[in-house]
């Protein structure tokens, strides 16, 4: 029962008790008039509510991961929020926030009139809460609060970043090595990998760069077509992979580029599956280089395992330039230290002439 009436044998109301303090001062501490008072003082549960009331109200900013979102009406929702950065506890903090129909229409304004809050579930988010307390009927006292405002969403769906994670922590429980600690810098750069997808800006890119050095005949580039995107994604990156180490068996390759252009974050899902990450690490793909178009996305578990990793493809193609570049400079200060060595000799061997001369001149 929400009302309880107890028996009262006098005519007079019932005494209340006198509270010892200010009432919104916290719980169990001594007031400023007496120190050493003890707090363990009974407090009426009317007040103790209006105190939780007046200490639960306020507006913060909170960043959290949106677990589930409910309809509630024609046209609000519930959010279900958890932490943005999972601790592993055993009791995880929770909290169901209100996302008005005024707000919603706030955030869509400068957005578009596509936002759904549906896309939501899994994302990490900053928003702006009002919280307060609330009477539930038969329930007792609970926490609500209520969205103000969205400041953030996240790029990249919380499961995506736990599949990054989950990746790079079986290949380390296997003992695989990958990273920056794989390259091994190439003396004489000459056949080249270059995982891309057939049609795409991407290998146009690539080629813009490469094809000069191409046509020299400075290297010879392994064109290698996949699929980035969809239900075979991850197989063609394989596939590709195990290709690249065959190409690495019979011409000794000196790098290996995979490269796409930018799109949506959902379109990067191939490059953080296990099946991806596992076939570049043990086809012993050498010196892999990462060309993914990030201006708008995160980094994927490929680039964590690349040796190398450019924001775009452009920025692969011309490190690989630069490492070509880098050993025609060589071989430049080679053939200048060789002809000022031969030039030495010849000077040396010009300047023993005479003393040769005199000395068979002599012996006659």
């Amino acid at each position: 029962m929400r009302h309880h009436r107890f028996f009262n044998a006098s005519d007079r109301a019932p005494l209340r008790r006198q509270l010892v303090g200010d009432v919104g001062r916290p719980l169990g501490r001594a007031n400023d008039e007496n120190e050493c008072k003890s707090g363990d003082e009974a407090r009426d549960l009317r007040d103790l509510i209006a105190w939780l009331r007046q200490r639960l109200r306020g507006e913060h900013t909170v960043r959290a991961c949106v677990l589930t979102v409910e309809p509630v009406g024609p046209s609000d929702y519930l959010l279900l929020l958890g932490e943005a950065d999972p601790s592993g506890s055993a009791d995880p903090p929770r909290l169901k926030v209100r996302l008005d129909a005024a707000e919603l229409e706030i955030y869509r304004s400068p957005t578009g009139e596509s936002f759904d809050p549906a896309i939501l579930v899994n994302r990490t988010i900053e928003a702006r809460l009002q919280t307060g307390m609330r009477q539930r009927f038969g329930r007792g006292a609970g926490v609500q609060a209520r969205v103000l405002a969205l400041l953030s969403i996240g790029e990249v769906p919380i499961d995506g970043e736990l599949d990054w994670e989950r990746t790079l922590q079986r290949l380390r429980l296997e003992g695989r090595r990958f990273g920056p600690e794989t390259w091994v810098e190439p003396e004489d750069p000459h056949h080249i990998a270059l995982i891309a997808a057939e049609c795409g800006d991407a290998r146009r890119d690539v080629e813009h760069v490469l094809r000069p050095l191409e046509e020299s005949g400075l290297i010879r580039v392994h064109r290698i077509w996949a699929n980035f995107e969809g239900p075979s994604a991850e197989r063609s990156l394989a596939a590709a992979f195990e290709r690249v180490s065959k190409l690495h068996h019979d011409h000794g390759l000196s790098a290996t580029l995979v490269c796409r252009g930018g799109g949506p974050v959902e379109g990067f899902r191939a490059f953080n599956a296990f099946v991806t990450a596992k076939a570049a690490v043990a086809a012993a793909v050498p010196n892999l280089i990462a060309g993914l178009g990030h201006a708008g996305t995160p980094l994927t578990a490929l680039d964590a395992i690349a040796a190398r990793s450019e924001p775009t493809p452009t920025a692969a193609a011309m490190l690989v330039r630069r490492l070509v570049e880098g050993t025609g400079a060589r071989a430049e200060c080679a053939l200048a230290a060789f002809d000022a060595a031969v030039a030495d000799d010849l000077e040396a061997a010009a300047r023993a002439i005479p003393a040769y001369v005199a000395t068979a001149k002599s012996s006659s």
